[in-house]
């Protein structure tokens, strides 16, 4: 995904690359911003559904 953003130039300072999912989505969340996209493989997408599910019940 990244080597597309790259393409499609996106500038390459403002994307970021984490391999653990748990560090990415923390590391989103600590930014100040609206909307956080998270695009796991589709093998991390029942994991990534289940600690993004924790975090909102700790929200709310």
């Amino acid at each position: 995904m990244a080597l597309k953003k790259k393409y499609d130039s996106v500038d390459t300072q403002k994307i970021v690359i984490d391999d653990k999912m748990e560090s990415a989505i923390n590391k989103a969340l600590a930014d100040e911003v609206e909307v956080i996209y998270v695009l796991p493989t589709y093998t991390a997408i029942f994991n990534t559904r289940d600690y993004i599910e924790q975090i909102v019940k700790k929200v709310n």
